[in-house]
């Protein structure tokens, strides 16, 4: 009598995100629909539920967490740097490519809802890694969300082998400067795009 107080009812799919958030986040959700809706791209919809929410709304709001988190890691991580490096380097952490990486290796798919073939819309596993930190920031609250978030970006993230390939473009323009006795300056610009994240920056020579 007391062990069924402890089991928590619901659909195998439920019981499968939890387990997954629990393996992958190292947290137990507590507004598991939000982390359902967090995972459901609009393509899983039924026609006879529209009112079934997607996930845009919320990687709305994972977008611009994420980017305070990665903001308060680099600032932290290089505090001799200046804006421009760290505008270029959080920049590189957040970009399409690099979120749809973390999103695989979390393997972030087996619990998606999605009529999407693998493959055909490479951005669908980023935005839902987005969307689940929109979700867990609800859920959890900016620190809980914050150390999750870290945690994984520090396991599958190399900070190095991106700033090294940061220095190496830089360095190729400051030796071309020396050889064509040219002074090098670098200005970064944010620039809004219409599609994909939303944010791109563009260095001026």
């Amino acid at each position: 009598m007391i062990r069924s107080l402890f089991i928590r009812p619901g659909t195998p799919e439920e019981r499968k995100v939890r387990a997954w958030c629990r393996k992958t986040l190292h947290l137990t959700p507590g507004d598991l629909p939000l982390y359902r809706q967090a995972l459901r791209h609009s393509s899983a919809i039924p026609e006879d539920r529209p009112d079934l929410p997607d996930n845009e709304r919320l990687e709305f709001l994972g977008d611009s967490v994420l980017d305070t988190i990665i903001g308060d890691l680099l600032f932290r991580t290089y505090p001799d740097q200046g804006e421009g490096f760290l505008t270029r380097m959080r920049s590189k952490l957040v970009s399409r490519q690099q979120l749809n990486a973390v999103a695989q290796r979390i393997q972030i798919e087996e619990v998606m809802e999605s009529n999407v073939v693998r493959g055909h819309e490479t951005s669908v596993p980023g935005n839902a890694f987005e969307a689940l930190i929109g979700a867990l920031f609800l859920d959890k609250g900016f620190r809980r969300t914050q150390k999750a978030v870290v945690g994984l970006l520090s396991t599958h993230f190399d900070l190095k082998a991106i700033e090294l390939e940061d220095r190496d473009s830089k360095s190729k323009l400051l030796e071309w400067g020396q050889k064509k006795k040219k002074k090098v300056e670098f200005r970064v610009h944010e620039e809004r795009a219409g599609k994909g994240r939303g944010k791109q920056y563009v260095a001026e020579v």
